[in-house]
């Protein structure tokens, strides 16, 4: 961070909840969720509207559909009375269709990169994760991030909170660009597109807020990264959270992922589980593929409602210490989710463990990671130092050991280290 720059302090709303699916088709949609979500006592900030809010699902353009979503000033400021910031999805991307006012204008103006033939550049089939045929937006011509960083104002203008920076991550380096060979691009490019979007946020919200997906050294300048499109599983559960201790280590301090997994539907039990560690990350957000696939509480039986929505509300009745220890982590560099060895150096038990954190200076967290099926029991590892079992009450002095600790679905073990002030 002191080489590549601190990150800034997102604004306050984007540490509430986050409730989306890929995706919403229409403002009737967003706006019974939002209903529902206060019907049902989940407190929640932001509503997202992911691929389909242009007149053809993944044809962006930056255009809201005339019919689906016609009058979005309209829409957006009776949300955001309601309570609920909207964000929106778009990607580095442009699909090369007449229909595409930004894929014409782009063309004839020079904002693609470009082929060995002087030609747009076309995404090749072999570039997996990303669409074939696509223009990739050069954003390393000042004119294509003026260009694009006057639409997202625009969108800002409407009324829209944050914008989701997908993709990213897979621009071709055979490519040509204005300013930059593309073998020495490649990295680069993520720093260079939420740049762009962040800007011309900030420019008309005075806040620091993106969604981005890819990232590379100083990309903590512009938050917040989710870890992408996780499968609905117990081990992409127990992966996602050894990418946040990852990325933490890498100097990015607020980090978001999937509550539930993207790809596919999981099943109450894994909700709940990935719903208690999503609950005690720096952000907070539920999201899936699939229109079919939903991730709202509700939906998952009265049970697992019913904890979600005590974690939930424990989220935000520890704000003020969230908070304050994001402020702390633009400071120091340090993560929200952190890894035991950034805060136990000389501990050498800590070194390998990558199922257990510190959220900000003073909460011990240990997901549940495996199905109560397998079993009813959670051995984790206890610093040096006095721990307070959250849920219990109970003290713990530790010279640094290993515990077990019962389980059901209700409880993630929590601790909290003596002295911690949380509210």
């Amino acid at each position: 961070c002191t080489l590549t720059g601190f990150a800034k302090l997102p604004p306050l709303w984007s540490f509430g909840l986050w409730m989306s699916r890929n995706s919403y088709l229409s403002w009737e949609m967003v706006e019974q969720v939002g209903r529902q979500l206060r019907e049902h006592d989940i407190p929640c900030d932001v509503l997202h509207l992911d691929t389909a809010w242009f007149e053809e699902d993944w044809n962006c353009d930056l255009r809201f559909s005339k019919e689906r979503f016609a009058q979005p000033e309209t829409h957006l400021k009776a949300l955001r009375e309601k309570g609920f910031h909207v964000s929106l999805w778009q990607y580095n991307f442009v699909p090369p269709r007449e229909n595409n006012c930004n894929y014409l204008e782009g063309c004839k103006k020079g904002y693609f990169a470009t082929g060995d033939d002087g030609e747009v550049y076309r995404l090749p089939e072999q570039c997996k994760g990303s669409w074939v045929d696509d223009c990739v937006i050069d954003f390393s011509n000042p004119a294509a991030r003026d260009w694009y960083g006057a639409q997202i104002r625009a969108l800002m203008q409407m009324g829209a909170a944050a914008i989701k920076t997908d993709f990213g991550e897979g621009i071709p380096q055979e490519a040509h660009y204005h300013a930059i060979e593309g073998r020495f691009y490649h990295n680069l490019y993520p720093l260079s597109y939420n740049y762009t979007v962040a800007k011309a946020t900030r420019e008309v919200t005075g806040e620091d807020i993106v969604w981005a997906r890819s990232g590379t050294a100083g990309s903590q300048r512009f938050p917040l990264h989710w870890g992408g499109d996780s499968q609905c599983t117990f081990a992409a559960l127990a992966g996602t959270l050894r990418a946040a201790l990852s990325i933490g280590l890498s100097g990015i301090p607020f980090f978001s992922h999937d509550i539930g997994g993207f790809i596919g539907l999981p099943d109450a039990e894994l909700y709940v589980r990935w719903a208690q560690f999503g609950l005690f990350s720096s952000h907070a957000r539920c999201h899936g593929a699939g229109n079919d696939t939903y991730r709202e509480p509700w939906r998952f039986g009265e049970e697992a409602e019913q904890i979600f929505r005590k974690y939930a509300k424990l989220r935000y009745a520890l704000m003020p210490y969230l908070y304050e220890q994001a402020r702390r982590c633009t400071m120091s560099g340090l993560p929200m989710v952190r890894a035991l060895v950034l805060a136990y150096p000389e501990d050498r038990n800590v070194r390998s463990i990558e199922d257990e954190y510190l959220f900000g200076d003073d909460l011990l967290v240990a997901p549940v990671l495996k199905p109560l099926s397998q079993t009813c029991e959670r051995e984790l590892y206890l610093p040096k130092g006095e721990w307070t079992d959250y849920w219990t009450k109970e003290k713990l002095v530790s010279n640094g050991q290993w515990i077990k600790r019962k389980v059901d679905l209700e409880t993630m073990p929590l601790y909290v280290r003596a002295g911690a002030v949380l509210s």
